[in-house]
């Protein structure tokens, strides 16, 4: 596989239209097809934000159908216009429903073609996709932008763009259930201060839960906190090593009492193999409070847990942290 995520998502964008990038797996973005429209706008397709115009239909291209923008950017006084449209797949919330866990990676992948109309080369010089969860009306960021094609600073592209791109990859640091929000693909396609118009057109779309033996290897460092708990036994489901960094803050409510965790790692419903060093307070003064850190490794199909031990203390979890390694 691949050194690092980073490796892992250059790779992929070099991907040419047609060639699917992703591994097989039950689509998430329902409406696949793009048969099912509303004012020229595919379900599950929408333009979040735009500085101008845009004219949208459905349009058969290569054999399929295909969600065309007939974008003309609106900023003529020095401005970059944008056009921000938002893909968003039935990870949570919508049929077909596909469970998605903490530790989870997805992936999208589309056709994007961008041009004058004509073939020729567009007013643009920036297209950007990522992925994004929203959780009710808050949207929480899981990656950075994943930029491609970028002519320059404010450089005109010298061609069409006509390729499969391929949205980065994100790993679920919460349990995400149907009603916890939405898995949303968003691209962005920034102009300079012309008003040409462009063509933007989107089909082939495919989001999959990926395969862990896909992404094993690649270093993809997930915060788990959130679907984590002391005293619970967890399995490393990958088909490698897992590195995992717990911290929880120790605190003694009496002279001489003693708050400490300790990593357990083997093949049993509740593993008692030691897998780290015992850290926290033992025998510690009246009101000490400290936050001790941990970590093990746990190895392929192992069951793992953080056990806390307390007498006139307290042990709470403070970040559990986890990279396949």
């Amino acid at each position: 596989m691949y050194g690092t995520l980073a490796d892992l998502i250059v790779k992929l964008a070099g991907y040419n239209q047609y060639q699917t990038a992703l591994p097989a797996g039950k689509n998430m973005f329902s409406n696949a097809d793009l048969s099912a429209s509303t004012s020229g706008l595919a379900t599950g397709i929408s333009i979040a934000s735009i500085a101008g115009t845009s004219v949208n239909t459905i349009v058969e291209r290569a054999g399929v159908n295909a969600q065309q923008f007939d974008w003309t950017p609106g900023n003529v006084d020095g401005t970059d216009s944008h056009l921000t449209v938002d893909i968003t797949v039935s990870a949570a919330g919508a049929a077909p429903f596909v469970p998605v866990s903490v530790g989870d990676v997805l992936g999208i992948e589309f056709d994007l073609l961008v041009d004058d109309g004509a073939g020729g080369a567009p007013n643009v010089y920036n297209t950007s996709v990522y992925l994004r969860k929203t959780v009710g009306a808050t949207p929480t960021i899981i990656n950075n932008a994943i930029s491609f094609f970028s002519g320059g600073p404010k450089t005109y592209y010298q061609e069409k763009v006509d390729t499969k791109l391929v949205g980065g990859l994100i790993q679920i640091d919460e349990a995400t259930t149907a009603s916890s929000g939405a898995i949303v693909a968003r691209l962005v396609i920034v102009g300079i201060t012309q008003t040409t118009p462009v063509r933007v057109i989107i089909s082939n779309v495919r989001a999959v839960k990926l395969p862990l033996s896909w992404y094993s290897g690649t270093g993809i460092n997930v915060n788990a906190t959130a679907g984590r708990a002391l005293n619970t036994t967890y399995n490393n489901n990958t088909i490698s090593n897992k590195l995992v960094q717990v911290s929880a803050r120790c605190v003694i409510t009496l002279a001489a009492g003693s708050a400490t965790i300790q990593g357990k790692s083997d093949t049993t419903a509740t593993p008692v193999v030691v897998a780290s060093p015992l850290v926290g307070i033992q025998s510690g003064l009246l009101n000490e409070d400290n936050t001790s850190m941990l970590t093990m490794v746990v190895a392929p199909g192992a069951n793992y847990r953080i056990d806390s031990v307390v007498a006139n203390g307290t042990a709470t979890l403070g970040s559990w942290f986890e990279t396949v390694l």
